[in-house]
């Protein structure tokens, strides 16, 4: 492993909040920072790029300029419904970035779930909700190392 390559995986181990894990998923993580896994999600994160393409392409928004024997490869797949669904009823396998999947929730949707999981909500009114005791008590030390409270 280069040494540029492993002060960035450095930085991406102490970004992840690892106390907030349970053991399970603190085990994926760690199989997904193995040289294997670092190489399994640049090729979905590159795969997943040209599959935003396409439905952008289908879409109308822009020209093309998406290989056909790639659009092919997806198209012939059972779980296929259309460009416009990738990311809403389909995406690719963790484990094989060319093959499809089925979503129960759109990106959207997990989007959503993760931010009212992490993030505090302000109601009409200014009362504050917190998911969990530990995002207040982050946002309280936050707010009195700034001087807001």
């Amino acid at each position: 492993m280069s040494l540029e390559k492993a002060e960035k995986l450095e930085l991406e181990i102490e970004e992840l909040e690892l106390a907030d894990m349970s053991a399970p998923e603190i085990e994926r993580v760690v199989a997904a920072l193995s040289d294997e896994g670092m190489q399994l999600r640049r090729a979905r994160k590159e795969v997943r790029y040209k599959l935003y393409r396409c439905r952008t392409e289908a879409e109308g928004k822009c020209g093309s300029g998406t290989d056909e024997d790639f659009k092919k490869l997806f198209e012939d797949q059972d779980g296929f419904g259309q460009w416009r669904f990738f990311g809403v009823t389909w995406d690719v396998a963790f484990d094989d970035p060319y093959r499809i999947v089925h979503r129960d929730k759109s990106e959207q949707e997990e989007w959503d779930e993760l931010v009212a999981a992490k993030f505090p909500t302000v109601l009409p009114g200014g009362k504050i909700v917190y998911p969990d005791i530990k995002v207040r008590k982050r946002v309280e030390e936050e707010a009195q190392k700034r001087g807001l409270i």
